[in-house]
């Protein structure tokens, strides 16, 4: 399996291949020149080949999707329709999503980790700013309404960079740009490291490249898509 980098055992990352989520996120960055067109066509491809028979797109164990499956899945849906490719492949994620995401989100509720409150909320706002209408009945809307609840707790709690946190509301950057918590270009500027990538994730790269033009960014994000030729991207996996 292709590792990013050594990881030292005590950190709370760790890297898998491939990250449907992650590799949507490079999916949707324009080409610079061509807006109409992806700049990473490669990952788009992926997304269109590699959604499972059942409808969604992310991890399983066995047979059955884990709960990052659900914003996996709408943030494949909302790449496919971006680019108007795949209106099979979206029809599929529709069809699994009513089928599964309130008995998934109701048998986990009282123990979602801290990443999916944060990221589960803002691809439901990233559909609907697309233009992509989920069309969820009352039952999932309240399902939906107290994750968010959580999440603008852990917003008013939290720093954009806390040392407390190994993993800071900014390496979840993606989640911010669609909606009323903006992040600007200064700060994602300061908080890069020095290989251009924000946190080492991808898809936060991915909307700091959007975000800024930055070119350390987009050298780091052409790096990752070297290293996974098939075009899915590994991502990170967040211990919280």
């Amino acid at each position: 399996e292709e590792m990013f980098s050594q990881i030292k055992s005590d950190n709370l990352q760790s890297f898998v291949s491939p990250s449907a989520y992650d590799t949507a996120w490079l999916a949707m960055i324009p080409h610079p020149t061509k807006h109409d067109t992806p700049l990473f066509k490669g990952c788009l491809e992926w997304l269109v080949n590699n959604q499972h028979d059942e409808g969604y797109w992310g991890e399983s164990v066995g047979d059955l999707p884990t709960i990052d499956a659900l914003p996996a899945t709408i943030a494949c849906m909302v790449v496919l329709h971006k680019w108007g490719l795949g209106a099979k492949n979206i029809e599929k994620g529709f069809k699994f999503l009513k089928a599964n995401m309130v008995e998934m989100l109701h048998d986990q509720r009282h123990h979602l980790p801290r990443w999916f409150d944060i990221v589960f909320p803002a691809t439901i706002e990233l559909a609907e700013s697309s233009g992509l209408q989920l069309m969820f009945f009352d039952n999932e809307m309240s399902l939906i309404a107290e994750i968010s609840n959580r999440r603008n707790q852990i917003l008013c709690m939290e720093e954009m960079v806390d040392k407390w946190q190994s993993l800071p509301l900014l390496a979840y950057l993606e989640t911010f740009q669609s909606g009323k918590y903006y992040v600007d270009e200064e700060t994602i500027r300061k908080h890069l490291s020095e290989d251009g990538s924000l946190f080492q994730s991808p898809s936060a790269t991915a909307q700091a490249y959007i975000s800024t033009g930055n070119q350390k960014c987009l050298k780091y994000l052409m790096s990752l898509v070297e290293k996974c030729p098939n075009g899915g991207c590994m991502g990170i996996i967040y211990a919280q």
